[in-house]
């Protein structure tokens, strides 16, 4: 059989090929699924390379120590003490210290801030005036408002020491994902006492949204593989409607199967741990450790730390 004449017709192309200078619009739907499937693929590559650095029920202990002195702690000065400790503790164990204080310090205040915003004012919270805002209107002031709205010490007091307690508390939860696997801490779960069938569906659950969330990412990348050209943002919106009868089908038929996989492996409504472990004599001292500066925070600010 042999190439139709047009083929080889005329001379050859030297030099670069002509390259376009039209660039391809990526749609909202496109970036959202792109980012969530390159955000579980590097979840999934990630977790089996990282060695627990605690055994998952001593991580677990010190990580609910830390979590209840915090949110008993109302000095400023050990709460910001902490969240530099466990921030530098990141950084010594490899998780990146500008990609912790990013993820922590660079979201949580926006948050946390918003809430606490409306305590600096005197008018949720009475003190010392630290700043003059603007008059209250007179309609105000007869219902109970102060005359200048004003922000005071003691409002900035209440919205530091709750901006804190949440960026310590979100830096602990950062430290514990990052060191011990999500399977890992499942599993430690059924070893405290939780009970199994909720270790279970959770562990379950865990699985089949990674596994749904790479099956929609497939789709968009087929539907992206056949489209010579972009589309409206309504045409991207008639596909996602389109497919989601599609997913719902497929996840019936994963879950059927998964769960006939699991009988026929000798599952019979007991949650067996795939990592048994021994604790060591650090695990111990972290968790001692832990519950010591738990009580430090919780004690602080009786102890005169502002």
């Amino acid at each position: 059989m042999s190439l139709p004449t047009w083929i080889g017709a005329g001379p050859p192309r030297t030099g670069p090929l002509p390259t376009s200078k039209v660039r391809l619009r990526t749609s909202f739907v496109e970036k959202t699924l792109l980012g969530i499937s390159d955000f579980l693929r590097r979840g999934l590559e990630e977790a089996p390379e990282r060695a627990a650095i605690l055994e998952p029920r001593a991580a677990l202990l010190a990580a609910l120590a830390l979590l209840v002195g915090i949110s008993l702690s109302h000095s400023l000065v050990a709460l910001a003490l902490v969240a530099v400790a466990l921030a530098a503790l990141a950084g010594l164990l490899g998780l990146g210290l500008g990609r912790t204080l990013w993820r922590v310090w660079g979201v949580v205040p926006l948050f946390s801030a918003a809430i606490a915003l409306p305590a600096v004012l005197n008018v949720s919270t009475p003190g010392p005036t630290l700043v003059e805002l603007v008059a209250t209107p007179a309609w105000l002031v007869r219902i109970g408002w102060p005359p200048v709205l004003s922000v005071t010490t003691s409002g900035v007091g209440v919205a530091g020491l709750l901006v804190l307690r949440v960026g310590a508390s979100v830096s602990v939860a950062a430290l514990l994902a990052g060191t011990t696997p999500p399977t890992r801490l499942l599993s430690a779960l059924g070893a405290l006492g939780i009970p199994r069938a909720f270790v279970l569906v959770a562990a379950l659950t865990l699985r089949y949204a990674r596994t749904l969330a790479f099956t929609v990412s497939d789709m968009h990348l087929a539907l992206l593989s056949r489209r010579v050209r972009t589309v409206d943002a309504k045409a991207e919106r008639a596909f996602v409607g389109s497919r989601m009868g599609v997913v719902l089908q497929r996840s019936r038929a994963t879950a059927e199967e998964v769960h006939m996989a699991m009988l026929a492996r000798g599952f019979r409504g007991d949650y067996v741990p795939l990592f048994p472990t021994r604790v060591r004599p650090r695990d111990v001292l972290a968790v001692l450790a832990a519950i010591g500066v738990g009580a430090l925070l919780a004690s602080a600010a009786r102890a005169g730390i502002p």
